[in-house]
């Protein structure tokens, strides 16, 4: 096949065209290794014209695979990238028109010119990145919602997004092999914007419709912790109540073994009865008093919801909350998400160590407007490296148990008033959150 330098470029900035369409709107989508492979394969993909002739839907196909079996979160990043390279060819016919306008050129004249080739498609390179990394701020809600518990919707979308780029590349093709007549080249210019528009309205109107139901399937889940927490508090003070309206009795039946000098029978009847009431109330008045401090409803929810989960695994938790807690300068949402991520990496570091060190500490300290918190636990790990630990996908527990911190990470950076720090000191791990006012 005969390959001019023209075409040569084009091929050549395929490339570029093909990698920032996928990955521009993404944050880190490959790991390093895959990241050459993927490279390595659109290279392939992007110069096999030059020596075989192949229908660019195919090229395209087998370029969305191979970014589908090297990316992270295969299947909503695949749908985020083709969204993106619809918008890429959007922006193709645009930005041509705007070029052709400029220069009086046409697409044939700038296959055939190496000058206009080189400066067409570094312009466009530039640009589109440009355009997407504007487009990227409207993903910024999406990145917190679990898009999974939406599957239906993400596979109608994948599919209805694989289709206009089936749709949008064939008849690209078809314009070229008739050599961009001008009236057809401007007809579907307009026709794709029109088409790109609604698509983007549609996409508004789905990613609203899915922030709300994530709003309201928070709220419920909200909804429920604090009736778990009531049920808890009602059960403690019927508790208490029943133990004011017996402790008579139990008194009473401690002074018979006392008259008739029965020691060992009072205290095989104190450890094996009264001890155990006492126990059973102790282990819940602390707990729920310490949260009884904490006036932010989504706070205290998820803080006795974790409470719960670490006594299933014998896990002693101290809760210390002297002071009011009842503003924190950050969305509810956000401190909900940290402290669920730090309470879980806690309980799942004890869960397996010897009972006498299942332990976790959980503090509050405002000796003014600021707040600190601390939550501290034992670890069987001698050392960690605290900078790696924060990386997506890295953890001391095993692989992609890392998710957590590098959320944190990544939440935390909104907040300017916000400082997080890790420390590991003779076996014992202390996450510390200071939060400014």
């Amino acid at each position: 096949m005969n390959v001019t330098l023209p075409i040569f470029i084009n091929y050549f900035f395929n490339i570029f065209v093909l990698y920032i369409s996928h990955t521009t709107l993404l944050t880190k989508p490959f790991k390093n290794s895959k990241l050459v492979m993927y490279l390595t394969s659109i290279t392939i993909i992007s110069l096999i014209p030059m020596f075989i002739y192949i229908p660019n839907t195919i090229l395209i196909f087998f370029s969305l695979i191979s970014f589908f079996i090297f990316a992270n979160n295969r299947f909503i990043n695949t749908i985020i990238a083709l969204l993106s390279y619809i918008f890429s060819i959007i922006w193709n016919y645009t930005f041509l028109s705007i070029y052709n306008t400029l220069t009086g050129t046409n697409p044939s004249m700038i296959i055939q010119s190496t000058f206009h080739s080189l400066i067409v498609y570094s312009i466009y390179c530039i640009t589109l990145y440009l355009l997407l990394r504007i487009l990227k701020t409207l993903f910024g809600k999406l990145s917190k919602i679990d898009l999974y518990t939406y599957k239906s919707i993400m596979i109608s979308l994948f599919l209805f997004l694989l289709l206009c780029v089936f749709i949008f590349v064939v008849n690209f093709s078809y314009e070229q092999k008739l050599g961009f007549p001008k009236e057809l080249t401007a007809s579907n210019q307009k026709l794709f914007i029109l088409f790109f528009f609604f698509t983007a309205i549609l996409l508004f109107f789905i990613i609203l419709i899915i922030q709300r139901d994530a709003k309201n399937r928070a709220s419920l889940k909200e909804m429920e912790y604090l009736k778990k927490y009531t049920e808890e508090i009602e059960n403690m003070y019927s508790s208490v109540r029943s133990f004011k309206h017996d402790y008579t009795n139990v008194l009473y039946s401690m002074k018979l073994y006392i008259d008739t000098d029965n020691v060992s029978g009072l205290k095989n009847y104190f450890y094996s009865d009264i001890i155990p009431l006492i126990e059973s109330l102790d282990m819940s008045t602390p707990t729920l008093e310490q949260l009884s401090n904490i006036k932010i409803p989504e706070l205290k929810s998820i803080l006795y919801l974790k409470i719960l989960q670490a006594q299933k695994y014998g896990i002693k938790t101290n809760l210390e909350i002297n002071w009011i807690i009842d503003d924190i300068k950050m969305k509810p949402v956000d401190i909900t998400r940290i402290i669920g991520i730090f309470l879980d990496n806690s309980i799942e570091a004890v869960r397996d160590l010897p009972q006498n060190e299942k332990k976790i500490r959980v503090a509050f300290i405002k000796p003014d407007q600021d707040i600190s918190i601390l939550i501290e636990n034992p670890t069987s790990e001698h050392t960690i490296n605290l900078t790696k630990i924060q990386e997506k996908s890295v953890s001391s527990k095993g692989i992609d148990r890392g998710l957590g911190l590098h959320n944190v990470k990544s939440i935390i950076s909104r907040y300017p008033n916000i400082l997080h720090s890790t420390e590991h000191n003779n076996n014992t791990f202390l996450q510390i959150l200071e939060i400014y006012a």
